[in-house]
Parts: structure tokens; sequence; C-alpha cells
């Protein structure tokens, strides 16, 4: 599945769903676009600090949160790691 689908997926998936606020969009769409730079990679590796500007988000709490609900929701996966050189994991659950 391309990034055009996942998105439309996405989008409509989350028209009727009253949890979810403009961070998590921008989170996800974030998200989205770091994977199209890398070939579309499933799982993507990312880092906070990567992510964080794209989505306009300047508090890595608000960062988190958003990233752990849409886990939570089931809109991607998300496999932290604790380790600064370490990237975290990201995947889709849309489609």
């Amino acid at each position: 599945m391309d990034s055009r689908d996942i998105l439309f997926s996405f989008f409509r998936a989350s028209m009727n769903d009253s949890r979810l606020t403009k961070a998590h969009v921008a989170v996800f769409t974030a998200l989205l676009y770091v994977s199209f730079e890398n070939g579309n990679a499933n799982p993507v590796k990312v880092y906070s600090r990567d992510v964080m500007p794209f989505a306009r988000i300047s508090s890595s709490a608000t960062y988190h949160r958003a990233l752990l609900e849409l886990a939570e929701y089931g809109y991607l996966g998300y496999e932290a790691s604790y380790y600064q050189g370490c990237p975290s994991k990201v995947w889709w659950r849309v489609g």
C-alpha cells in the first residue's frame, strides 16, 4: 500500500473518530512523510527529533501522547526505543 492509500484510509477512518485532535493528524501525516522520504518504508524507523518539526509540535510530551494514542486507537503500530542512538519503529494499521 502506498503513502496516498494510507493517507486516504486514515482520513476516511478518522472522520468519525472524535478522540482525534489536530496533534494526532499532524503526527500521523508527519510519520507518513518520513516513511515516504525513506522509500515508503514499513515499518519506518524514526527519531522524535526528526518527526516533530514536520508535525509542528515542539513538546515531546504532546508528540509521545499523540503517537501512543494513535497506536492505542489502532491507526498504527509503535515499538518504542529507549536508547538515544536507536530509532523507534512505526508501522501502518489503517488500510
